[in-house]
Parts: C-alpha cells; sequence; structure tokens
C-alpha cells in the first residue's frame, strides 16, 4: 500500500447482490457481523456502515484491517480510500494529494477511473476532464488510457466520493453461516482445503479430526472462522468412525459431508468399495475432484492452509 493516511476501507461484495431483497438483507447482516467479530477478537477499534452494494469500514490500523477483510468470505474486494464530498473541487485536490504520495516523476502518465452513483451536475466522463485537468497543471502529468504509470479511481456515490488506487481481491463467495452446517472429515491438508470451499460456498463446518487438530487451526486462525467451523470432542479413532458416523451426522445437524478426495482417490476407494456413499444417508461432497494433486498443493499454498 502507498502509506497514505487512509481513514476508510470500501468493501465490495458480489453474489448478495443477485438475491432476493430478503435474502441479500440478511446475508449483508451476517457479513457485516462475521468483519465485526473478526476486528473485535483482533482487538481492532473499528466502525461500519453499509449501503446497497458497498460495505466502509473506518479505522486507524487501516493496513491490518485491510489483511482481514481480504480474508474474510463473502468479500470480493477492498480498496483503502479517502472518502470526501462529491464536489469536483475536493476530488481534484484530493486525487493531487494521492498522486504526489506516489511520486511519479515529471513527464510520467496518469489515468482516472470513474464510476458514479446518484444525482449530480456532473457526469462521469466530464468529471474525469475537469479532474484530470487539475492534474495535468499542478503535476505537469500526461494522460493515458491504456497504459498509465499512474491510475487513481474515483467513486462517487451520492453525496460522498471515494479516491483510492487499488482494488484488493477478496475471497468471494457467499459470507460463512448463511447457510447450512456441514461435517468434514479431517485427517489431512486436502480436508482442510475441501472444507475451505465449503465454508467458501456459506456453510458452516463441523470438524471430525482424525489427525492433528492444528490442521484445523490453521483455517480457523488464517480465516477468521471461530464462530463458523467446530471441533467435534468425541472419543472415536478412524477404525469405529464409519459406524459412528450417522450419528455423529444427526447430533449435529448436518446436511452433508465433505472430504478431501482427488478423482484418483474417490476412484480407489470406489472400487474397493470403501466409499462413504456405503455408509453414510446424507450427500458426500468432494470439491477437488477437479483438481490434479500440484494443482491441490499450490492451492494448500496459496490458502497458508
Amino acid at each position: 500500500m502507498s502509506g497514505l493516511d487512509y481513514k476508510t476501507v470500501v468493501v465490495r461484495y458480489g453474489e448478495l447482490a443477485l438475491k432476493s431483497q430478503r435474502v441479500r438483507r440478511r446475508f449483508e447482516e451476517t457479513l457485516i457481523r462475521n468483519i465485526d467479530y473478526a476486528l473485535d477478537k483482533k482487538n481492532i477499534i473499528h466502525s461500519i456502515k453499509q449501503e446497497r452494494g458497498r460495505i466502509y469500514v473506518y479505522g486507524s490500523k487501516i493496513d491490518e484491517i485491510t489483511r482481514m477483510l481480504t480474508r474474510i468470505f463473502g468479500v470480493v474486494s477492498v480498496s483503502p480510500a479517502f472518502e470526501v464530498q462529491s464536489s469536483v473541487d475536493v476530488i481534484g485536490e484530493t486525487v493531487v494529494l494521492v498522486l504526489k504520495s506516489l511520486s511519479p516523476q515529471q513527464g510520467k502518465s496518469f489515468a482516472l477511473r470513474v464510476t458514479r452513483t446518484g444525482t449530480h451536475d456532473f457526469t462521469s466522463q466530464s468529471l474525469a476532464i475537469k479532474v484530470g485537468d487539475v492534474v495535468r497543471r499542478t503535476l505537469n502529468l500526461v494522460v493515458d488510457l491504456d497504459e498509465p504509470d499512474a491510475e487513481v479511481f474515483i467513486e462517487v456515490r451520492g453525496e460522498k466520493a471515494f479516491v483510492y488506487t487499488e482494488k484488493l481481491k477478496g475471497p468471494g463467495g457467499l459470507p460463512a453461516g448463511t447457510q447450512g452446517n456441514v461435517m468434514a472429515l479431517i485427517e489431512s491438508k486436502r480436508d482442510v482445503l475441501a472444507s475451505w470451499f465449503l465454508l467458501r460456498r456459506g456453510c458452516s463446518v463441523v470438524a471430525l479430526v482424525l489427525g492433528k487438530k492444528e490442521l484445523v487451526k490453521s483455517l480457523v486462525d488464517g480465516w477468521f472462522l471461530w464462530e463458523h467451523v467446530k471441533v467435534v470432542e468425541e472419543g472415536f479413532n478412524g477404525e469405529m468412525l464409519e459406524s459412528l458416523l450417522n450419528g455423529f451426522v444427526r447430533k449435529y445437524d448436518c446436511n452433508a459431508v465433505v472430504v478431501g478426495d482427488t478423482f484418483e482417490e474417490f476412484e480407489n476407494k470406489f472400487k474397493k468399495g470403501l466409499n462413504l456413499e456405503f455408509f453414510v444417508d446424507v450427500p458426500i461432497l468432494r470439491p477437488l475432484l477437479m483438481f490434479k494433486e500440484k494443482e491441490v498443493e499450490d492451492r494448500i499454498r496459496e490458502l497458508w492452509l
């Protein structure tokens, strides 16, 4: 990040906007609650404001807030931003401040990316032209819309405008806790990765850990899932599991069981009659079937699992 003294993070979410109004409101409330809980858990002082299609998080530890938001399910992207009045003069001054902080050399190029929601006495194009003129006169930069050396985004929403230089990708998906429970059988990091995919689809996970509990800890702590992953403390071992699994599924009200089988593992177990379908009354989910072994290992490293 640029080191600017941002006080706002713009949070975008995608799939939620496609739901009905009632469902969308519930999903938005869950996402805000998940964000609030994670920041409280880390003792980060903050406040949250929400409007249609956007969530705004305010605080002094913007770098840390931003990093956390990029690991909360349901968040598509985030941008540390300046929040200012939606007047041409104020926006122009802010853009000049932002570009100065990037220290472009004389003769370097820039581009403004403007979006606008609401009623204003300017269009997105006219705002870009007017602010661009201020930048050219003040900093002696040239406009290059195709391959600029510096890029500034201006997002005008009603009486407010948000000025920022980057969009940091989040995991997307749905907020954890908006769907039902699934039971995860955790023996390896592959099973943890499979659980990650179900959590990203809004599920809560009940984890039956057959290996080391540290496997689940990396998932819970790294993705702020303290409320959405329950580690089962039961007296059982792998040999007993098949006979007990239906009981666990009913006890914890799970709608499915998720495992980290790749296609090769699934095929081998099926030939030997060892697939869980033979023992369990609920669907078995295998989100890793499409991945090759190297792709699985790459995903595990990429997601810090």
